[in-house]
């Protein structure tokens, strides 16, 4: 991802943008560093609640004024789920509930503004990459989101396959803003 958005970033006319690896040896950011923090898939292979809290409350610190905290994670509504072999990854994941996140944004002073189910479809990412290609041959609007039709079987076949797998689980899709300060 990291990788990509170099690559794309220019050509899209972003010019103040920065992209980091972060790893264990990486230092902390400053202070009210950053308009956009985004984090897909991450916090669910730290394990510990309070290292999972911990990494958030550095998201909120990080996270200037005004700015936001966009979030993709696997979770499970019902409970905190342990996954042993997690496919991605090959490893352990903890599947958390989504109020985990949404408590713990919170306790850290970060509101929730948006909060759904992400697809990972395959019914989606095909709708979405055709749409593309007709959007660049045709110069079609960016503006315009997918049918419901296409929507509804995605996000159908995802509640369908956590329930193959015995569990309510998904991908969601959480957006956290900053309050401005008060001046």
């Amino acid at each position: 991802m990291v990788r990509a958005a170099r690559r794309l970033a220019p050509g899209l006319g972003a010019r103040n943008a920065s992209f980091t690896l972060l790893t264990d040896d990486t230092p902390p950011f400053p202070e009210d560093a950053f308009d956009v923090v985004n984090c897909v898939w991450v916090l669910k292979y730290i394990l510990s609640d309070a290292e999972a809290a911990a990494t958030i409350e550095g998201f909120a610190r990080a996270t200037r004024p005004g700015g936001y905290v966009a979030l993709i994670e696997q979770v499970n509504r019902s409970r905190p789920l342990l996954i042993e072999d997690e496919g991605y990854f090959e490893g352990r994941a903890l599947y958390r509930t989504p109020n985990f996140y949404i408590d713990t944004f919170e306790r850290y002073g970060m509101d929730l503004r948006y909060h759904a189910l992400s697809n990972a479809s395959p019914f989606f990412w095909a709708y979405s990459r055709i749409r593309r290609a007709i959007q660049r041959f045709t110069g079609a609007s960016r503006d315009t989101g997918p049918p419901r039709r296409i929507t509804a079987i995605s996000v159908c076949g995802d509640l369908l396959a956590g329930r193959a797998m015995r569990f309510r689980s998904g991908h969601h899709f959480f957006l956290f803003r900053k309050p401005m300060d008060p001046q």
